[in-house]
């Protein structure tokens, strides 16, 4: 590996598409008194250090009917809401609340149908029963029984993401209120990802991230894709305590990108270089952790900014791209195998004006929420 600094071009560039995730090893939850005091015009960075600013409970997570709380939201779609309110660029969103998805898990189905994958609970359930008794039962059973938990989840997370499912929800209102939010984003052609947005996602000091499913709509019906999305938070690996957490969905337009991956605003309290990782395509390229991936990486001192800012070049075995389906309307996320990626690293370098305008928006953030974040981004074409 080596390093180098970045040069100055004369030229714009398309601004970053983010996706904001607080990240707070060191603290509860928390926001800053001291926000918009940092100066983001120049290169440079100012403002009070991280370790000494004077913080208060969140704002973001005190209020239980506001627009923007978590409780409704969940985390990443109250904190994309708050990213919005900031003038930030973001792609645009429609959130599937928690009650929206709750009125799902509440739908009736006959119980006959989960036998194929769940065979031993069918006797212990009355003849129509939803997730949400299904998940009540769940609670009953003692940690003892944590293995038979353990397998009714697993069984839970392929119910959900079935077409036996599918079926019985998709006339209800919860499926209608899904398909308006996703015509508020533009013509069927438009690409649309969907989004976990757990209650307790994004939390400060625990981001979870990667812990859901992200899926870009592949098929004609959005509903499916939220099945599929919904379902994730059913897996035995990341239910905590056993059951499942409330969670929304957010259906956000897709961006078909040059590069993507995700900007980290502080390594530690005592380092505040700001580290970018990326590669060429979808930001799923740098944050999936693949095998044989090593992303690009740009380092901007803290005291330096952007004109400081260290390039090192990554060795990436693979990358993804946005492809239009041939049979239907939606998109893929395609992987795409990169031969010779090391010797191509220096070729696929962030632009001087790109790198600033990360560096800004992750300060703006870091101010605005009060402690250290990781952003997710995407540059497109």
């Amino acid at each position: 590996m080596f390093t180098t600094k970045s040069d100055k071009l004369g030229y714009q560039t398309p601004p970053a598409k983010l996706d904001q995730k607080p990240e707070a090893p060191q603290s509860s939850k928390r926001d800053c008194d001291d926000i918009g005091t940092r100066d983001i015009g120049t290169a440079g960075t100012s403002g009070k250090s991280l370790a000494k600013r004077i913080c208060r409970l969140s704002f973001s997570d005190s209020a239980d009917s506001s627009p923007t709380s978590r409780e409704q939201l969940g985390g990443k779609g109250m904190f994309l809401q708050h990213m919005v309110e900031a003038g930030l660029p973001v792609p645009p969103f429609k959130c599937a609340t928690t009650k929206v998805v709750n009125a799902i898990e509440q739908h009736p189905f006959d119980t006959v149908l989960i036998a194929r994958y769940l065979p031993e609970i069918v006797p212990k359930l009355k003849a129509e029963t939803s997730l949400a008794d299904i998940k009540q039962h769940l609670q009953t059973l003692p940690p003892s029984e944590q293995a038979k938990k353990d397998k009714w989840l697993a069984g839970l997370t392929q119910f959900v993401a079935s077409d036996d499912f599918y079926e019985q929800v998709k006339y209800s209102q919860a499926a209608r209120d899904i398909r308006a939010l996703r015509a508020q984003l533009g013509e069927p052609s438009t690409p649309v990802i969907v989004r976990s947005s757990g209650i307790n996602e994004d939390n400060y000091g625990d981001a979870q991230a990667g812990k859901y499913l992200s899926e870009v709509q592949g098929v004609d019906d959005v509903l499916r894709t939220c099945l599929k999305v919904m379902a994730s938070s059913y897996r035995p690996e990341v239910c905590a305590g056993g059951t499942p957490q409330p969670m929304a969905l957010i259906l956000q337009q897709c961006i078909d990108c040059q590069y993507g991956g995700v900007a980290m605003s502080y390594q530690s309290l005592q380092d505040d270089t700001i580290r970018i990782e990326y590669t060429s395509g979808q930001p799923k390229g740098a944050v999936a952790g693949l095998y044989g991936t090593t992303p690009h990486r740009i380092d901007i001192p803290g005291q330096g900014g952007a004109d400081c800012a260290q390039y090192f070049p990554g060795t990436v075995s693979s990358h993804f791209v946005l492809r239009k389906n041939s049979t239907n309307s939606g998109y893929t996320e395609t992987e795409i195998g990169d031969v010779g990626a090391q010797s191509d690293g220096d070729r696929q370098r962030l632009t001087y004006d790109q790198i600033l305008s990360l560096m800004q928006m992750v300060r703006m953030l870091e101010d605005l929420l009060g402690c250290p974040v990781d952003i997710e981004f995407g540059i497109d074409h």
